[in-house]
């Protein structure tokens, strides 16, 4: 399996959501590109860092039920809070 750096990863999320990915579908490939490495952290970093999206909605998000530390949020609940998935600027944001 081929390893993205972060740039590309970057790059693919904003890919996934110019093509219409619902928030939910993005985090899953998120999570399982990054394996071991994913966290509340990296996601948040992620979400924050491509898409014009609230941090406090991201932090929210946190809670889908897919997550090993979520608890409640189903799909529908997570969708709602971060659409729509809007790049930055209409370019990926370096860090």
């Amino acid at each position: 399996m081929m390893v993205l750096d972060e740039a590309e990863i970057r790059e693919h999320l904003a890919g996934m959501a110019r093509a219409g990915a619902e928030p939910v579908d993005v985090i899953r490939w998120l999570r399982r590109e990054l394996g071991g490495n994913f966290s509340e952290f990296t996601l948040t970093r992620y979400l924050v860092g491509v898409f014009d999206v609230p941090f406090v909605n991201v932090r929210r998000a946190a809670a889908w039920r897919e997550l090993p530390y979520g608890a409640y949020l189903s799909d529908v609940e997570v969708n709602e809070l971060l659409t729509p998935l809007v790049v930055k600027g209409g370019h990926v944001e370096s860090r």
